[in-house]
């Protein structure tokens, strides 16, 4: 079972889950509150979460994830935001899926491999591209994308699951 960054009871009561991620990368958003948002939604999926993603907070993680190759380097941690609204932490390090020369051209491109906190079984592939920021999450029961909300925007995203997710575009407005 993917373990969550989340409060899940005090005092024997439910508690909400948190707005924004421990590493202050996400931050869900309401959909309605993107009701100006100017574009055609990628995806329409019946349970996902909508988050803002904080480029800078990202760029930090990114920037102390050791590659794949080195050996006893701490792995930073990234939470990835979950269909449910809540946050999964993952242990991660660069890894190499383009050709040298390749990235050479474009080091802008960056991709990385992550592994959830307290579930080893449930892993990531996490991408920067010039269409902005994608994850797949592998869990024992489900597979759980993270793509941008709108083409085009890499300031929001939506986490939903990949069985649920309905591929035609749909207008956002």
């Amino acid at each position: 079972m993917l373990a969550v960054f989340a409060c899940a009871w005090a005092n024997g009561e439910a508690m909400q889950p948190p707005t924004r991620s421990t590493d202050d990368v996400w931050e869900i958003v309401k959909p309605s509150s993107l009701a100006g948002t100017p574009a055609v939604r990628l995806y329409d999926a019946s349970i996902h979460a909508v988050v803002r993603l904080d480029k800078a907070a990202l760029d930090q993680i990114f920037a102390r994830a050791p590659h794949e190759d080195s050996a006893g380097e701490p792995l930073p941690v990234l939470t990835l935001p979950l269909p449910d609204g809540r946050f999964a932490g993952f242990r991660i390090a660069e890894t190499d899926v383009l050709s040298p020369a390749l990235a050479a051209a474009y080091p802008q491109f960056k991709t990385f491999r992550g592994v959830a906190v307290g579930d080893p079984a449930s892993t990531a592939r996490i991408d920067w591209t010039a269409d902005g920021f994608h994850a797949l999450v592998l869990t024992a029961g489900e597979t759980i994308v993270v793509d941008p909300y709108v083409k085009g925007n890499h300031t929001i995203y939506i986490s939903y699951f990949k069985t649920g997710a309905v591929k035609e575009p749909r207008d956002n407005r």
